[in-house]
């Protein structure tokens, strides 16, 4: 459901409508943390910890990497639809510049990064 305004019915079974709420605004973005993902130098997660990274329910963040992330642990833990979050990689830092594809990560796994890291500057992660 995109942001905006709606209406919302409640119906019985045979789609009866009992009640009615004229109008309601949906948002989307949270303040609520949906998950993390923590960012690793190595491609197998191992070592440790560069960043940990909080992405809000509703949106994505931009991680800047520097050609220096190879992986991206991603907890069992949190709110994400099918368990799967997206990865976007980016030429340039704050995801500017080309953009050179996208992939998939999955909930309480380590996910290996294109290029082993080494071709791309940031990366937008989300849901």
């Amino acid at each position: 459901m995109k942001a905006g305004k709606y209406k919302a019915y409640l119906l019985s079974g045979d789609r009866t409508v009992l009640a009615l709420l004229r109008s309601f605004e949906y948002s989307p973005i949270s303040d609520s943390v949906a998950f993390s993902v923590k960012t690793h130098y190595k491609t197998n997660c191992a070592g440790s910890v560069d960043n940990n990274v909080d992405i809000r329910l509703g949106n994505g963040v931009c991680i800047n990497t520097d050609c220096a992330v190879g992986s991206l642990e991603i907890p069992s833990v949190g709110s994400c639809p099918d368990g799967e979050i997206r990865i976007s990689y980016w030429q340039n830092a704050d995801c500017k510049g080309d953009w050179y594809g996208y992939g998939y990560g999955s909930r309480g796994t380590c996910r290996g990064l294109w290029s082993n890291g080494w071709g791309f500057k940031s990366l937008w992660v989300m849901l």
